[in-house]
């Protein structure tokens, strides 16, 4: 930012161009435009040392009026201020602070005042654009390190539970279409673009607290004993601690979405679900729209334990509350997106059109 002190100075009038560069040379360097489109094509190519741009309102070519409308429209206001030098007293001030200038000059004016006003507004800009870099910069780092916990828990969640990238990569996109189908459908839930992405991030570790669970359990080929199964349903309790261990921001969309993800996807809309007992719209949306796909997920898929249920059966024992009374929105976004998630897993399964 340091380097943003140059003064562009547009006049098709050589004798102003000399007279407002000797105005100001002792505090700024200048670079001199002799018309509107010489203007713009110097601009481009030293925007980020052009601390701001002095205007004749009356330049044939391309007037004040117009080159503040194209500066505004191209982005470049927000960059540079622009100030308007005026040869006389009936110049239309409010039209061009309207259209964005930073001040208005009428000539004959006080070299002072010039001066300290291209330095106010420089100083304003320059820490504007230095506060945008530096915002930038943090959120990216965030960005970065969200990311990468996101892989660590992904990583940990694959190799503990033994699912491949595969399965987190299906159980992903199948959540993303169908709460892409719920957020379209029910848009008083506010589920924006952004925050659907989330829910389907987050969905990843819905089980990443199995990692806690024995192996003697968690492996078993066959048949859980009602006490291996209620130590199983601890897996959404123990998620919960294990993110928590991480320190995740609860505040933020993604970590929320994992903490009710990996907590009660297994809850179900009349209540008789796990481990809160919640019911209805007490369960967190992001846990209603996983809770049919962890289902339906499981019911097509071949597991160690269990053979693929065939497709057709699968979806009707979602629909009619074999698996748990799922919640009644999700099951109508589930019913609209039905056919696109059964084209994208037989696809992702390698599954023959008589499965499907």
């Amino acid at each position: 930012m340091a380097d943003r002190n140059i003064v562009m100075i547009v006049d098709n009038v050589k004798i102003n161009r000399i007279m407002l560069k000797e105005l100001i040379k002792n505090n700024f360097r200048t670079m001199e435009a002799e018309d509107g489109e010489d203007a713009k094509r110097k601009y481009m190519v030293f925007q980020k040392r052009i601390c701001c741009v002095l205007y004749n309102a009356n330049m044939p070519d391309v007037n004040g009026v117009e080159f503040l409308e194209y500066f505004a429209q191209s982005g470049h206001l927000a960059e540079t201020p622009v100030f308007i030098i005026a040869t006389d007293n009936y110049v239309d001030f409010g039209l061009y602070y309207e259209l964005g200038a930073s001040e208005v000059f009428v000539a004959p004016f006080d070299p002072s005042f010039l001066n300290g006003k291209i330095k106010t507004f420089s100083d304003l800009y320059n820490r504007t654009l230095s506060y945008k870099t530096e915002l930038a910069k943090v959120k990216n780092e965030v960005e970065e390190r969200d990311g990468v916990v996101r892989n660590v828990l992904t990583s940990v969640f694959e190799f503990i539970h033994f699912e491949t990238s595969a399965h987190i990569t299906r159980v992903k996109k199948l959540t993303h279409i169908l709460a892409k189908s719920f957020a379209a459908k029910f848009p008083e839930y506010g589920l924006t673009d952004e925050l659907v992405q989330c829910i389907s991030d987050a969905s990843a570790l819905h089980d990443v607290g199995k990692a806690a669970i024995p192996t003697t359990i968690l492996f078993k080929p066959g048949r859980l004993t009602g006490e291996e199964f209620a130590e199983m349903k601890t897996h959404t309790v123990k998620g919960v601690d294990i993110l928590n261990d991480f320190g995740l921001d609860k505040t933020k969309p993604f970590n929320k979405f994992c903490f009710e993800i990996a907590r009660n996807h297994h809850e179900r809309w009349d209540g008789n679900g796990y481990p809160d007992r919640l019911a209805g719209d007490d369960i967190p949306v992001a846990a209603q729209i996983f809770s049919i796909i962890d289902v339906y997920d499981a019911l097509v898929s071949e597991k160690v334990y269990k053979d693929a249920i065939p497709y057709e059966k699968a979806v009707t024992m979602i629909r009619e509350g074999e698996c748990g009374l799922f919640p009644p929105k999700v099951l109508e976004a589930f019913n609209d997106c039905e056919d696109e998630m059964r084209s994208y897993l037989k696809a992702a399964l390698m599954l023959r059109d008589s499965q499907v």
